[in-house]
């Protein structure tokens, strides 16, 4: 087991030296394992991925659940899940890869979190797509593919489209609950500060500030689109973080409870035991 954090890899490490980042990304999974081997072993990233997969089988296990791999298998994740593969030498399909700057140049900020896959509540980690289905994302990606090769002045516009358009059909797929109350812009603004400083900031009054908005507000605001509060989001989001540490990391909970900023580590014990009804290190055991 490595002695260091998790690595959380960026779109610069998907670049040919002679390049910038890209803030797109698309390769077959046969051309981006060849390319990357890396991306075999455990990681977590700091952009949104898809994966579709064509052929092969195996498992694809994203933070603490594990997915079967079949034909037909698709997979998205946000920034900050850690994942890992399992699959035969035969699989084929496609990885596609995008930060949210890139995505919101011509969009709305809230319209990534409104769609089943990238929101925080009752997100939408995999699916399975049937025959006729695989066969129409499959021409959204060669779309995808041809324009990404292009080198128009608008190539970064239509991918945008074309990304765009392949959410949507597979939102129109995959989503279960029809009837969804889309999530207002607030939500994911929250989101998005929790994600930056959960380590730093507890107080739920730091975030009703940075929004310009009271903290009842705020908790009513998160109470009623997310159905949890501000502190439990917080909450959530340390849990989580201080789980990949202790599974996919060599560090002592000392250094984990240091790492997300606690005062020590008996009150990490505490907070951690608090919500899993576990230890740290016999959660850590129960894993490994």
């Amino acid at each position: 087991m490595s002695k260091k954090a998790p690595s959380v890899l960026q779109l610069g490490n998907f670049k040919k030296k002679e390049e910038e980042a890209p803030a797109f990304y698309l390769k077959t999974f046969r051309e981006h394992k060849k390319e990357h081997p890396f991306v075999m072993d455990a990681h977590a990233h700091d952009f949104y991925l898809i994966s579709f997969f064509t052929k092969g089988s195996g498992s694809h296990t994203i933070d603490f659940t594990t997915y079967p791999v079949t034909k037909g298998s698709i997979f998205f994740m946000s920034p900050g899940e850690m994942h890992a593969w399992e699959l035969s030498d035969d699989t084929e399909g496609y990885v596609i890869f995008f930060s949210a700057s890139f995505y919101r140049m011509d969009a709305r900020a809230a319209q990534l979190q409104q769609f089943p896959f990238f929101r925080a509540d009752g997100r939408l980690s995999s699916g399975s797509l049937n025959t006729v289905q695989q066969k129409e994302i499959g021409r959204f990606i060669g779309l995808m593919e041809a324009e990404n090769q292009a080198h128009s002045a608008y190539r970064a516009g239509i991918l945008r489209s074309i990304l765009d358009a392949l959410l949507y059909k597979l939102s129109s797929f995959l989503e279960k609950d029809k009837g969804r109350r889309p999530q207002a812009s607030l939500v994911p603004q929250l989101e998005a500060l929790i994600e930056t400083h959960y380590k730093e900031h507890r107080p739920a009054a730091f975030y009703a500030a940075a929004l310009h908005i009271s903290t009842q507000q705020m908790n009513a605001h998160a109470k009623n689109y997310l159905n949890k509060t501000v502190a439990e989001l917080l909450q959530e989001r340390l849990i989580a973080e201080a789980k990949r540490l202790l599974v996919y990391s060599g560090l002592t909970v000392s250094e984990i409870a240091y790492e997300l900023n606690f005062n020590d580590s008996s009150y990490f014990n505490r907070f951690f035991r608090r919500a899993e009804k576990l230890t740290p290190e016999q959660f850590r055991k129960r894993f490994i």
